[in-house]
Formats: C-alpha cells, sequence, structure tokens
C-alpha cells in the first residue's frame, strides 16, 4: 500500500515536471511579437472612409464571423470559414445586419435594422436558415427593438432591447 501511494505521489510529480515546460512554451509561443498574421476582406467590402471588413471573432474550430460596410456604407453579416472561404447574408428585410458571435456548432447570433430603423434580433443556424426574432416590450420606432450580444453553445442569447420609452433592458433567450 505505501509503495503504491509513493508510486502516485512520484507520477504525479513527473507529470507536473513534465508539463511545466510545456506551458513555459506554450506562453513563449502566445506572447511571440513574430505570430503569424493572415489580414482579409470580406467580398463586397467597400474601400472608402469607414467602409471595410469588421470581425468580431472566431470560434475554437477557426470559422470567424463578423460583418462589412459595402460601398454604400450598408453593413452585411459574413461568416469566413478555415479555408478561407467567405459567406455573407442578411435576414430578409434587413438594411443593415450586424453579425456579433458564432459558436462553435457554426450558429451565428446577431440583430439586423429594417428600413423604419428598427432592430431585432437574429440566429443564422449552419444551413443558411435565419430565424428572427423581437424581445417582448422592444421598442418598435426607429433607433429601438432588440439587439444580442452573444450566445453559446446551446444557443442561449443574451442581449438587449430599447424600450418605446428609450429605456434599456437586457435579456436571456433560451431554445
Amino acid at each position: 500500500m505505501k509503495s503504491e501511494k509513493l508510486m502516485s505521489i512520484a507520477a504525479i510529480a513527473l507529470l507536473v515536471a513534465l508539463a511545466i515546460p510545456v506551458s513555459l512554451a506554450a506562453q513563449d509561443n502566445w506572447h511571440n511579437k513574430n505570430g503569424k498574421i493572415i489580414t482579409f476582406n470580406a467580398p463586397g467590402a467597400g474601400t472608402g472612409s469607414g467602409q471595410g471588413t469588421v470581425p468580431i471573432g472566431p470560434n475554437v474550430w477557426g470559422s470567424i464571423v463578423g460583418f462589412y460596410f459595402d460601398t454604400n456604407s450598408v453593413t452585411h453579416g459574413f461568416l469566413r470559414a478555415t479555408d478561407g472561404t467567405f459567406t455573407t447574408f442578411d435576414p430578409t428585410g434587413s438594411t443593415c445586419t450586424t453579425s456579433g458571435n458564432l459558436n462553435d456548432f457554426g450558429v451565428i447570433g446577431g440583430y439586423y435594422s429594417d428600413s423604419s430603423g428598427v432592430s431585432h434580433g437574429f440566429l443564422r443556424a449552419p444551413d443558411g436558415n435565419i430565424t428572427t426574432f423581437n424581445v417582448k416590450g422592444a421598442g418598435t420606432g426607429s433607433g429601438q427593438g432588440t439587439f444580442t450580444d452573444a450566445s453559446n453553445q446551446w444557443c442561449e442569447i443574451t442581449g438587449w432591447y430599447i424600450d418605446a420609452n428609450g429605456v434599456y433592458h437586457g435579456f436571456l433567450r433560451l431554445p
């Protein structure tokens, strides 16, 4: 029994000793000022002042979600796959799309404005199907409505909405 305990302690000590150099090497690579930088622009992105590509963030697989301003300064959502290919999208009725989050299953969350300037939340499934939603109590005037902020692996979405009085409120949308 005593020798089993000693062997267990020795094994743990060995694992810790081996993990420290790996951890330090990872830190060195993470802080490496000579890391590789890949630049990109979404197809259709404008090149004038205030136009271009705005990536928001990657998922664990390396796909990136964001939005871009076209030559008319209108925003559209995009998904950049790990191989560098782009998929651009807009929910039906959108005059301004902002995609702000991407989970590891490829579900994109965001919000868009309609022709009246009212914002609505959306979820875009990996197959391209878009579901839109509005939080009960969200205002229906210009600059009001539903705005998404983040989503997780279970498609729970957080965000805020602005009511008819211009007051901000938080929300959690469950699938």
